[in-house]
């Protein structure tokens, strides 16, 4: 305080002045603080500043509180290693178990009741719609669009994890409740075309459509057409639904597109449909100086700053200032083709003074970040969002230059997914 302050200051000139007189004056104070990430359905999440001693609501109070789609039982606190189940509707009761006493560094994640399904194929404006969760089969067509003019109008398709269920779309219509399904979160309705010799591919496609079949094609010959994967794509939940089957057969993109493995790169027949689902809750990687390296799940787009929360924040022998994301498409590019996938072994110089860029990648997929400006002095231009199958890599080594990052990225992602 100002008078031990004084007071100590009186003390070591009295040695040298009689009687001295010390006065402090305090020009400002700096109140302590601890940092929370607050990450799902509240009106502004992100990093909030609180006082020490805050509890659970006061950080949903600092965020402008809940959307009307958040999940009050199943809120959940990440600490460390640790994940703490909050119950919202008990800590409003005063329960001080749910109403915790927040630490430093701490995440309160807030789950979500919306209900996604994806209407893909012949509709007219083909998307992932959110519906109530009392939605009907045709609730999610009029939420589409409707159907097109080279719609079938007599069979559709819903795709339920690995469940097929044929739709009778004339039935559907009379509002036979057989045919008109209550749906469920995650369900895929696909519409399908008049026409027999063709494929389709629909969903996190950059040009989802319809493909003639006027060679022997497979998978990935397919996804090509189709312009690649979108950055929302759920790699490890895409389906081939084939004409007369029960069951919708899983294809493993991440192997087939990362490792080159080829077991996902089936042959095509007229009538099939590939679905790429939209990833609804986003898989980034966290590599390198990181006290918890690994692969995250979050509910939605997730900054650097919940990633780097998420893994525990940084190691002593981090490299703040030389961090990067790596989005997907420069994986991919790394990684290489099916059968061919290997981390590049050499790169080609740039301009004196610009790093080595691996073949192949484009240097505006390597975003770099520093991390030491992000935490320190809170630059929001730090602060990227991160994408579906990116990864942030913070370096140990100040040598390392961006072919050896690539390298260190695309290895590291590979042990995680490898099963």
């Amino acid at each position: 305080t100002p008078e031990q302050l004084s007071l100590q200051l009186t003390g070591l000139y009295a040695r040298f002045v009689r009687e001295p007189k010390v006065t402090v004056i305090a020009l400002s104070f700096k109140e302590p603080k601890i940092t929370v990430s607050i990450i799902g359905e509240v009106v502004a999440p992100g990093p909030v500043d609180l006082p020490p001693g805050s509890r659970v609501l006061d950080a949903i109070a600092r965020v402008r509180g809940l959307t009307a789609f958040a999940v009050t039982q199943e809120a959940v606190l990440v600490r460390g290693e640790q994940r703490i189940p909050i119950d919202l509707n008990q800590a409003l009761r005063g329960d001080p178990q749910h109403n915790a006493v927040l630490r430093d560094g701490d995440a309160l994640v807030i789950g979500t009741t919306r209900m996604r399904v994806s209407v893909v194929g012949e509709a007219r404006t083909p998307s992932s719609v959110e519906l109530p969760p009392t939605a009907r089969v045709l609730d999610a067509i009029a939420a589409a669009g409707g159907l097109t003019p080279t719609a079938s109008t007599s069979e559709a398709r819903l795709v339920r994890g690995a469940q097929v269920i044929a739709i009778d779309l004339e039935r559907v219509m009379r509002g036979d409740p057989a045919h008109n399904l209550l749906l469920r979160p995650g369900d895929a309705l696909i519409l399908l075309q008049e026409v027999e010799r063709f494929a389709m591919v629909v969903g996190e496609v950059n040009r989802p459509g319809s493909f003639r079949l006027d060679r022997p094609m497979t998978v990935l010959d397919l996804l090509v057409l189709a312009g690649g994967i979108t950055e929302k794509a759920s790699l490890a939940e895409a389906r081939l639904v084939r004409k007369g089957a029960n069951a919708a057969m899983l294809l493993r993109l991440e192997p087939l597109l990362f490792q080159g493995d080829t077991a996902a790169n089936v042959a095509l027949q007229p009538g099939d449909v590939i679905v790429i689902p939209q990833e609804l809750s986003y898989r980034v990687y966290v590599l390198g100086g990181v006290q918890r390296p690994g692969m995250f799940t979050h509910a939605g787009r997730i900054s650097v700053l919940q990633a780097l929360t998420v893994a525990g924040g940084p190691t002593r022998g981090a490299q703040l200032a030389r961090s990067v994301i790596v989005r997907r498409a420069a994986l991919q590019a790394a990684a290489g083709t099916p059968g061919q996938a290997q981390p590049p072994a050499q790169g080609q110089p740039a301009a004196q003074g610009q790093p080595v860029v691996p073949p192949g990648v484009d240097p505006k997929n390597i975003v770099p970040v520093d991390l030491g400006a992000l935490l320190l002095s809170r630059d929001p231009r730090q602060d990227v969002p991160m994408f579906n199958g990116d990864v942030l890599f913070v370096p140990e080594n100040r040598l390392f230059n961006l072919l050896e990052i690539i390298i260190q990225v695309v290895t590291g992602v590979r042990r995680i997914i490898t099963p």
